[in-house]
């Protein structure tokens, strides 16, 4: 988003429209250029010409939208009579909406040839069009700082949004979680500081302050944080499930066996809020939106902190981190040491610290190395198209893996609950006591779990030849080697697909899987359930890592490009900062590497939620380009 700013101290959108829903509350905004989205009058021919297509293309694709959708409709419920209207009404559109798009185009075109000359005149003169605006300037960082960062601002963000909420209010709409409720124990919401009729956005609000305060990562060996730590999790993971929260209401009661249960947006940014590299990343949207107080965050008020945070960032740059090479105080040696010794070794010690250094070194580098020129500028322009393609493509990757998981996930549980709790046999298929069986065949029948204990070699083998070509199998021998102090079941055969007699291979080794306990198709049936819920989590965890790497991106590039764009300064200034810019990339990539960057992603994240209640591992690394 663009945050530029016009060189008049009072400046309204051209367009003058309201966003949607916005009201009167969005006129206090508009007064500062605060309004969300920005004005859409075409600054020159070729922006014409880019909405003119535009708009034909989104009337054709209308009117034949409403051509096959308003008689489906009207048949529906109407019948015959009521296709009748609607092809009818369907015809209009479909004629009536390409002409409108048509119109809106060329007017849009009309606008861009009007608009031409000025643009010339504008670009020649040093000069940048302004969304929010519309109109050509000459923009200054310190312009932006003033406009985005003063008490002013602030003041008029605070008004829209009393006026905003008045509006609300008026509007019937009323505050959650109010009045009194009566609870057997209110242990659980005294522990996060919340009353028993707190809503569920209160609750998970109240938990996060705390938790982020008694974070084990934020609190090396002190003992009392992490028990602290340990307790909010635990009333966090009780009152945040409707089922167990209205369990312990009515009887004061929580299920010791319930499997622990964790928010992956609260501890994603819990660690990648931290705040050495707030300094540099700013706070996150989707932080942002997991932390939002008790109003909802609309579109005004995103935009409008998302430029706030672009420009804080390009003033950090500007006025902290490379002031002391441009303005001479440092030589680059002496430099690239500050940064290293009070910067870089900061942010990779951190929780996930070499992963998001790598993202700053990437963007820092490829900026300053685009805008100092060059044969090697003119690559990295082409080269960092693909990597943000390729980055919208891994998210949407990512959110097809969460979503075929959450899929999995909750079929396993449906079959989990189906399965009930039968009891565990007492003797073998072949006729002795179970406790004395040497052999165990697991079966996933398409999601019908059997499990048979065998004593006898012979009897097993000839058991297991006899199965079923059309589901997986796996055959387990009791393994006398000990570990840990007991035997295990190892497997010694398998039939099916890889990923199939793999489950089934996790599923016994997700349980308490010492031969002495004697193993059922319902226990087997849950600890497919609970790995099912767990390759979910992380797959959310991973997505949110996804989405964040495009949002931390897209933010650093509107910083840094405020540094070259930058009028209030002389162009040798502005090459100076990417000079500086591209020493600190060197800094941060060589931190990073250094550091090094575990692997095995999925299989160490849970490992550290099994042991801490959630997510503390880095994410997945970069790829190879992000790091050149």
């Amino acid at each position: 988003m663009s945050s530029s700013s016009s060189s008049s101290t009072t400046a309204k959108s051209a367009s003058g429209d309201e966003g949607p829903g916005e009201g009167s509350a969005a006129q206090g905004l508009a007064a500062l250029n605060l309004n969300a989205g920005g004005s859409k009058q075409a600054k020159h021919l070729g922006a014409g010409l880019g909405q003119a297509i535009k708009n034909v293309a989104a009337g054709v694709g209308g009117g034949a939208a409403t051509l096959v959708a308003l008689p489906a409709l009207g048949a529906k419920e109407g019948g015959a009579a009521g296709f009748a209207k609607g092809l009818g009404l369907g015809v209009l559109g479909a004629v009536g909406l390409p002409l409108w798009g048509v119109c809106k185009g060329v007017g849009s075109l009309a606008q861009g040839a009007m608009n031409t000359p000025e643009a010339v005149k504008a670009s020649a003169e040093g000069k940048e069009w302004d969304p929010v605006s519309a109109k050509w300037i000459l923009y200054t960082l310190e312009e932006d700082k003033q406009r985005l960062l003063s008490e002013e601002a602030e003041n008029e963000l605070k008004a829209y949004l009393t006026s905003r909420e008045a509006e609300a209010s008026e509007g019937g709409e009323g505050e959650e979680g109010g009045g009194q409720k009566e609870v057997k124990d209110r242990g659980l919401y005294d522990e996060l500081g919340v009353e028993p009729s707190a809503s569920e956005a209160q609750i998970k609000k109240a938990y996060y302050k705390q938790a982020l305060k008694y974070h084990p990562d934020k609190n090396p060996g002190n003992e009392e944080a992490q028990a602290k730590f340990q307790k909010l999790s635990r009333a966090y993971e009780i009152l945040s499930d409707p089922k167990s929260r209205e369990r312990y209401d009515e009887s004061g009661e929580v299920d010791e066996q319930q499997e622990s249960s964790v928010d992956p947006k609260t501890f994603f940014e819990m660690i990648f809020g931290s705040e050495q590299f707030e300094k540099f990343v700013g706070e996150l949207q989707l932080a942002s939106v997991m932390k939002e107080d008790d109003h909802e965050v609309d579109a005004v008020e995103a935009d409008f902190r998302q430029r706030q945070r672009c420009v804080r960032l390009a003033a950090t740059l500007a006025d902290d981190v490379l002031a002391p090479f441009v303005s001479g105080t440092l030589d680059e040696s002496a430099f690239a040491a500050s940064l290293d010794a009070e910067v870089a070794a900061d942010l990779v010690a951190t929780p996930f610290g070499a992963t998001l250094v790598r993202v700053l070194a990437y963007v820092y580098s490829t900026l300053a190395v685009r805008y100092l020129g060059g044969v090697r500028g003119a690559a990295l322009s082409v080269s960092d198209t693909a990597h943000k393609a390729s980055k919208r493509i891994e998210v949407a990757k990512g959110a097809a893996r969460v979503f075929s998981r959450a899929k999995s996930a909750r079929k396993a549980e449906q079959r989990s609950e189906g399965a009930g709790d039968d009891p565990p046999p007492e003797i073998t298929a072949d006729g002795e006591p179970v406790d004395h069986a040497a052999f165990l065949i697991v079966s996933d029948r398409h999601g019908d779990w059997s499990v048979a204990y065998y004593k006898d070699e012979r009897v097993v083998a000839d058991a297991y030849k006899k199965l079923s070509y059309s589901f997986a199998s796996v055959l387990f021998a009791k393994d006398f080697e000990e570990h840990d102090g007991a035997p295990r079941w190892k497997p010694v055969k398998t039939y099916g697909t890889s990923s199939a007699t793999a489950r089934i291979v996790d599923a016994v080794a997700g349980l308490d899987d010492s031969p002495d306990r004697i193993l059922t198709t319902a226990a087997v049936a849950q600890s497919v359930a609970r790995l099912r819920e767990a390759a979910m989590f992380s797959s959310v965890l991973e997505a949110a890592w996804r989405v964040s790497v495009i949002d931390i991106e897209t933010t650093l590039r509107d910083a840094c490009s405020k540094l070259f764009r930058d009028k209030g300064v002389d162009e040798p200034t502005r090459k100076k900062r990417a000079k500086a810019l591209k020493i600190f990339a060197d800094v941060l990539q060589a931190a990073a590497d250094k550091a090094g960057h575990p692997k095995h992603f999925n299989d160490l994240l849970m490992q550290q939620a099994e042991q801490h209640g959630g997510p503390f591992t880095p994410p997945p690394p970069p790829d190879e380009a992000d790091t050149q």
